[in-house]
């Protein structure tokens, strides 16, 4: 917005400059015409973009919830890794069987039917609301990796994270084009489906690295056990500069990605306490790994 606004105070300075209008001296600020029509016109401009801008600063994300999406990522891992191995056939199964695929799985608060109503906890967060135009700019927002993220999308990690510990090559493409089936419902270039495969590789990529994290977290808890501490440690100096390279990756192309949330000012700060609450609002349902 701030650029189309440029653009056009950049044409109308132009255009005046062609018709030989000149500055005007006595405001400093607005130019002048011998019929008064480019001033006014001017003035009307600024006060235009003032109010745009002004519009733009009471947009605001939700929370940030960087911390608690990779908490919860990695209980994923763990309690997949835990399972026995016909839960974890059981549970990739159920992604893929086109009976249970839906159902399957959700992580919360991302899921499509999930309701991240954080004014409750921090009236200034995620704002504008209460209109339908609002939906896909702040009012189901969250702030991930520095970037507003409509909560929709977030929800795609866990494909990422499902196709790479099912290390299932038909899953892997399930997970970042079978649900854009829904792409339909949206006009062309529509960044939902864009947005959602960069979730999914982001989900992909940060297993390895939290295996590898995880194991290293072993081994200095108790390093008089570890037998092969030299593998671990090599294990996660290859791995962490691999996941750096995909969270930077991730924000690039989502700060690229022309999205409807970007207006919205990543001005939410919570107190640990809300923090606190916010957390209790995590969590994720995989058939075959989370149900006895």
């Amino acid at each position: 917005m701030r650029g189309k606004i440029l653009l056009v105070i950049f044409t109308v300075f132009t255009l005046s400059i062609c018709a030989g209008i000149g500055s005007s001296k006595a405001d400093g600020n607005t130019l002048k015409s011998k019929d008064g029509k480019i001033k006014a016109f001017s003035r009307d401009l600024t006060a235009t973009a003032a109010v745009a801008t002004q519009k733009q600063k009471n947009f605001v994300c939700g929370p940030d919830v960087t911390d608690h999406t990779y908490k919860l990522l990695g209980k994923i891992i763990d309690d997949y890794d835990d399972v026995s191995n016909w839960r974890k056939y059981t549970a990739c199964w159920n992604l893929l069987n086109p009976n249970t695929a839906v159902s399957a799985w959700d992580m919360y608060p991302f899921s499509g039917g999930s309701i991240f109503d954080i004014h409750t906890i921090a009236p200034k967060c995620q704002v504008p609301r209460g209109k339908p135009e609002f939906e896909f700019q702040c009012e189901r927002t969250i702030s991930f990796e520095f970037r507003c993220i409509h909560l929709g999308r977030a929800n795609y990690l866990f494909w990422g994270i499902a196709g790479n510990l099912c290390d299932d090559e038909y899953l892997q493409f399930f997970a970042s084009s079978a649900y854009n089936y829904f792409a339909k419902d949206y006009p062309e270039d529509h960044p939902t489906p864009k947005a959602q495969e960069m979730f999914v590789e982001l989900g992909a990529a940060y297993v390895d690295y939290y295996r590898a994290e995880r194991a290293a977290r072993a081994m200095g808890a108790s390093p008089e056990s570890s037998t092969n501490a030299g593998e671990l440690i090599q294990q996660l100096e290859e791995a962490t500069p691999a996941w750096n390279s995909a969270r930077q990756e991730f924000k690039n192309k989502m700060y690229q990605l022309d999205r409807e949330e970007k207006a919205c000012r990543l001005a939410c700060f919570l107190p640990p306490d809300k923090t606190d609450e916010v957390s209790k609002l995590f969590g994720y349902q995989w058939e075959g790994v989370t149900d006895e």
